[in-house]
């Protein structure tokens, strides 16, 4: 139960981070796409959680895989990875992991500003 919650954080500070940044209005999306409408899917693809505690030589690593499309046609598709080492800090594992998570928003909403300004 502890694990599910500490996803579902995740998706928050993502989406929160995300739309923070992004510098135009974000939604979670509810049902299809709209014909002309940007939709972005997210996923967690890799987790490696680390020990528990602030003393360890194995960092906190998430990796996410995101994916634009317009009308359902996939325009781009990036994936990035972020990682945390436990410190008297950050000792909870899903503290580390809702940090990487909360910087991978970030960086999607810098991905997607500079492809909007080219």
């Amino acid at each position: 139960a502890d694990l599910e919650g500490a996803f579902i954080d995740m998706q928050g500070v993502f989406l929160e981070q995300l739309a923070a940044r992004a510098g135009v209005p974000v939604h979670q999306a509810t049902g299809p796409a709209a014909p002309g409408t940007l939709r972005l899917t997210v996923a967690f693809t890799m987790v490696q959680r680390g020990p528990r505690g602030p003393i360890g030589f194995s960092r906190t690593e998430v990796t996410t895989e995101a994916e634009w499309s317009v009308g359902g046609q996939v325009t781009d598709t990036i994936a990035m990875t972020r990682d945390s080492s436990p410190s008297l800090l950050r000792p909870g594992v899903a503290q580390r992991m809702r940090l990487c998570a909360g910087e991978l928003g970030t960086l999607t909403a810098r991905f997607f500003q500079s492809e909007q300004s080219r």
